[in-house]
């Protein structure tokens, strides 16, 4: 088990978008349709999925039209990136940060919000973390009958969701 470190949360609860309540939230991107990672001319090795890309957009999007949660932004002065978004692979680190420029997000907001990958994330913190993990196949070994995912990189499996950190109250 994992105890809180802290005893006081980074962000107030109260300022927080819907949908933050939980320190953790799992955000399962399969039933979007053509969910899966893609793997480009353009990307190399590296891989996107755009269904979840989209999905993180949308969350962005969702979270600048709080407005108890844009003015706490506006007032903290301790994190210059509220939001990170680690991305597992390079093409879909650049894939998101496209699509958020094409969202037209208020500046202000999109300024608060850093987009990398997990290897250049190391010893960054941010009070909420958007997790791409991108993989999303049925190339792994089965498992008590079950395709599973094959990882990639990442010696875990993982699964096409993102994941939503709040280490504030974790």
């Amino acid at each position: 088990m994992l105890e809180a470190g802290r005893t006081t949360p980074e962000v107030n609860p109260e300022v927080l978008p819907e949908g933050l309540e939980q320190p953790l939230t799992w955000i399962t991107t399969d039933s979007l349709g053509a969910a899966g990672e893609e793997r480009t001319e353009s990307t190399g090795t590296s891989r996107i999925n755009p269904a979840e890309a989209d999905c993180i957009v949308a969350l962005l999007k969702e979270w600048s039209a709080t407005a108890s949660f844009i003015e706490w932004i506006a007032e903290q002065t301790k994190h210059a990136h509220v939001i990170g978004v680690i991305c597992m692979y390079a093409a879909q680190r650049d894939l998101i940060r496209r699509k958020i420029q094409a969202a037209n997000l208020p500046e202000a907001f999109r300024r608060t919000i850093k987009i990398d990958t997990v290897d250049s994330y190391q010893g960054k913190e941010n009070p909420i973390v958007v997790l791409s993990l991108v993989r999303n196949n049925v190339s792994g070994q089965a498992e008590r009958g079950l395709a599973t995912i094959k990882p990639g990189f990442c010696s875990a499996r993982t699964a096409s969701t993102l994941l939503l950190v709040e280490p504030w109250i974790a």
